[in-house]
């Protein structure tokens, strides 16, 4: 295994993030479908932050002890008989992602220029086709890249909304519904993100616990500042209601937003891209063809609309996910057990001699 190496946990949580912070999360608009207004931002920061450390510290964990390649070669040691019932659960997800993705591609291309055309989600898949045919590696690369410089621009936004509505009375509230929205939230994002975090390989105890932690302590200040700056500003009808933070701070600012939207929208496009992709090299005989029919299907897909995507199927994903971090933590509280039974079973021998 592994010694400890920071460099390499930075590298992970960065996987962890940019899993997460696409477009959905960045514009705003899937807090917005979750949380809603009035829900404690501070609560909501913390329960969500802690579910992101529990939930990436078992996937690198289960990655780390199978040593897996592949997610359907995680999913045969947790479902057994069932896998090819949760590869399809997981590739009809990755594909509702992809859709959604390219969904919010030209929903922002059209904001931006005023042509519906579908021409900017066209780009971006070919884009982010070349980058998967690199695997892990190169959605590494992009994330590097993209998850710090999104994350000090959504802070920046976000602080600066909240601090031009000081004064504004916001009466909030906490109840059981909003921590089960929460852990719907983390297992929506993480049933993607299973994909690729459970396929990094062995990893020493303490990556693990480094990468999660820093995952989980980056998410959570977003989700606090952001949910803050959502309660403090009055226009959050439209699809991106981040992006119009932004214009009202300034117009160099919203440039920056697009652009940083558009990057999200890649890294998560990117991130459902390298498991589906390896999902059909197998079947199809070779990358590129594969990343061409996966795109042309993720396409026609773009058709339900990001806005249709985000309301009412991400939810559900976040159901699926519930029931398969639930597995997760089955199949490591039972290996936990034997390992313990095991080295208990060695200790008795070595008494008895």
């Amino acid at each position: 295994m592994h010694k400890f190496c920071f460099s390499k946990s930075i590298t992970v949580a960065l996987l962890i993030l940019g899993s997460i912070l696409g477009a959905g999360f960045a514009s705003g608009r899937e807090l917005i479908s979750f949380f809603g207004l009035g829900i404690s931002p501070i609560v909501i920061a913390i329960i969500v932050a802690a579910l992101i450390f529990g939930v990436s510290s078992v996937f690198l964990f289960i990655g780390s002890r199978l040593n897996a390649k592949k997610i359907s070669d995680v999913n045969r040691a947790l479902v057994g008989r069932f896998r090819l019932a949760t590869d399809a659960v997981l590739l009809v997800n990755s594909f509702i992602v992809l859709a959604a993705m390219l969904g919010a591609a030209n929903s922002l291309g059209y904001s931006i220029t005023g042509l519906n055309l579908p021409i900017y989600a066209a780009v971006l898949v070919l884009l982010s086709s070349l980058l998967a045919l690199k695997g892990a590696k190169g959605l590494a690369t992009a994330n590097k890249i993209v998850v710090p410089i999104m994350t000090i621009l959504l802070l920046i936004i976000a602080i600066r909304t909240v601090m031009l509505a000081v004064g504004t009375d916001n009466n909030y509230t906490v109840n059981a519904g909003s921590v089960w929205q929460a852990i719907v939230f983390v297992c929506m994002n993480m049933l993607l993100a299973s994909t690729v975090i459970t396929t990094q390989g062995r990893l020493n105890k303490k990556t693990i616990v480094a990468s999660s932690a820093i995952a989980a302590i980056v998410l959570g200040a977003l989700v606090f500042i952001l949910l803050s700056a959502l309660n403090a500003n009055s226009d959050i009808t439209s699809d991106m209601p981040v992006l119009t933070m932004a214009r009202h701070i300034h117009v160099a600012v919203y440039w920056l937003m697009v652009i940083m939207l558009a990057a999200g929208i890649f890294t998560t496009m990117l991130t459902a891209l390298v498991g589906l992709v390896s999902w059909f090299t197998p079947i199809f005989g070779g990358k590129r063809f594969s990343a061409a029919v996966v795109s042309v299907l993720g396409l026609v897909l773009a058709n339900l609309g990001f806005a249709t995507v985000v309301r009412v199927m991400y939810p559900i994903i976040g159901i699926l996910g519930v029931i398969y971090v639930a597995i997760a933590l089955l199949f490591v509280f039972r290996i936990t057990i034997m390992a313990k039974r095991k080295k208990r079973g060695i200790e008795c021998r070595v008494l008895m001699r």
